[in-house]
């Protein structure tokens, strides 16, 4: 049926369709019009010369003169063939090219989860926004855009890589569960399950593969910390809360600039191993450092609010 239909489109589009094969073009164009404005932009393109001719004679000029041949029929259908190749050869070229892209913005006060193509998971902070694109066929490449911070727990798939891209690095899934969270001055990513590799302007890109890994990146691609969290610390934000089990001030601290670019130091520096316990919102981090100074009784300073 497909290379019928090319066929006759080929002839359509060349003004060789009979007028029962016009009717039937129509009758595809009604049923597929998307379908037929592609083929048509693939015609259009001029990709060989077209020219009104008698199918049946061919002109040829010799030393000045000029005879006039009688064409096979087969001649004639090799040149619906050759027509019908170079039509569809840049329509491929076209659909190759031809992608769909999705863009998600979580503009709710809730978090929102999305099922990508391959069956991936994705949860988003508010405010934040994953794109994807699927070709012409609705294949997924498996790269994704994003801006603020996302949860991916990722299906694997045999030898097809998972990519997430900011607006200053690459990270590239070899395992399974990640956050990357993309803040004003720095991009922050860190490990709950699996591997990952993050490309750095580094001879070497770094590796992390240990639950509760991080690395911390400046909007300029450099380095700025690799270390370990305390995993069910950084992730709590997943369930709209944060949640403080037996952290110290100091992890919470770290945590509260290493996730939303505040830089806080307490007045007291005695203070900065007591335990913490309980729970806060996830999106008032005034309200966690009005809670910790009230807890520990010091005061503390934010030297610098991205």
């Amino acid at each position: 049926m497909k290379t019928h239909i090319e066929n006759l489109l080929a002839k359509y589009f060349a003004g060789e369709a009979t007028p029962d094969e016009i009717k039937k073009v129509n009758e595809y164009k009604k049923r597929h019009p998307q379908s037929f404005e592609v083929y048509k932009k693939a015609y259009n393109l001029n990709v060989f010369e077209n020219h009104s001719f008698n199918k049946n004679t061919i002109q040829i000029v010799k030393d000045n003169k000029s005879q006039i041949y009688h064409v096979n029929k087969k001649v004639h259908w090799l040149w619906y063939a050759a027509a019908t190749m170079m039509i569809f050869l840049a329509l491929g070229i076209i659909l190759h090219l031809q992608t769909l892209k999705t863009t998600i913005i979580n503009h709710t006060a809730n978090l929102k989860e999305v099922i990508l193509p391959d069956g991936s998971k994705a949860i988003l902070d508010k405010e934040a926004t994953l794109s994807y694109q699927k070709n012409f066929w609705g294949e997924f490449k498996r790269k994704v855009t994003m801006q603020g911070r996302i949860f991916f727990h990722v299906t694997k798939k045999k030898g097809t890589k998972f990519q997430v891209k900011t607006d200053n690095l690459t990270v590239t899934v070899l395992g399974t569960m990640f956050t990357v969270n993309q803040l004003k001055e720095h991009t922050q990513i860190y490990l709950t399950e699996g591997k990952v590799k993050v490309n750095l302007n580094t001879p070497q890109p770094i590796i992390l593969d240990k639950s509760g890994e991080q690395v911390i990146v400046s909007k300029e691609n450099k380095l700025i910390k690799h270390n370990r969290i305390n995993a069910s610390l950084y992730a709590s934000w997943k369930t709209n809360k944060i949640s403080f089990n037996n952290c110290t001030v100091k992890d919470v601290l770290d945590f509260l600039n290493d996730s939303y670019g505040i830089e806080a130091h307490v007045e007291d520096p005695s203070v900065l191993n007591h335990k913490l316990f309980g729970s806060a919102p996830a999106d008032d981090a005034q309200l966690i450092l009005d809670a910790i100074s009230h807890i520990v009784n010091s005061q503390i300073e934010i030297n610098q609010q991205f």
